[in-house]
């Protein structure tokens, strides 16, 4: 009984300074958890984005979640350069990516402004999307409507950016207005190196010598 009673004794006086080392280990414990659940959150998002050789982009957004093997995003944006040093913005209402390991990234309410050289650009709007960082494309696909410091705007079907080459493409019918007038075509295609845009498919034109302008 009497070692039993000296050993009680022991472990109350070693109880308080017991108690503060297990309060010490939950605190690190709460910290380092946080900070690794940070840069776990972090490495998900960006990993799929680092190979990329031809762009060059930075991602934020203004929340993260991550759940069921996806990531949700709150007004994620995308802001880069290509390989020829232009420059480009695309920004959503909110971003999903399926899965840790996928680089798609299924977008809502999308916005995006690409330069064509030194001082032109064209800007798009589209209700969804998908930005492949892996592939550097980003597709708009719904009530995709374009315009360009130029004086045109039209409104396309399913849209091809591709953020690498800064080619712009449809195939699919468009409707617009433009400084000679309104026109329809079976589709477009646009190049930022040569500057140009050509419409294919059948393009029918409307020619007005006011340009719109009474």
């Amino acid at each position: 009984m009497k070692p039993r009673a000296a050993s009680t004794k022991m472990l109350r006086q070693l109880s308080p300074a017991g108690k503060a080392g297990y309060d010490l280990f939950v605190w690190w414990m709460r910290v380092g958890l946080s900070l690794f659940a940070a840069v776990l959150t972090a490495l998900l998002i960006l990993w799929p984005m680092l190979s990329t050789d031809d762009v060059s982009f930075t991602l934020s957004y203004d929340d993260v979640a991550i759940g069921d093997d996806q990531i949700r995003m709150t007004n994620p944006r995308y802001m880069g350069m290509d390989a020829r040093g232009q420059m480009f913005n695309v920004a959503a209402a909110s971003g999903v990516q399926p899965s840790p390991v996928d680089a798609r990234v299924l977008l809502s309410e999308i916005y995006a402004s690409i330069d064509l050289a030194v001082g032109r650009h064209i800007e798009a709007r589209s209700g969804t999307g998908i930005f492949e960082a892996d592939r550097n494309l980003l597709e708009l696909n719904q009530n995709v409507g374009i315009t360009s410091d130029d004086g045109y705007s039209f409104l396309a079907g399913r849209t091809i950016f591709d953020l690498a080459t800064g080619r712009v493409e449809s195939a699919e019918p468009i409707r617009g207005a433009g400084p000679m007038g309104n026109f329809e075509a079976g589709g477009f295609v646009i190049l930022a190196d040569k500057q140009a845009a050509t419409f294919t498919g059948g393009v029918h034109m409307v020619i007005d010598p006011t340009g719109g302008r009474e």
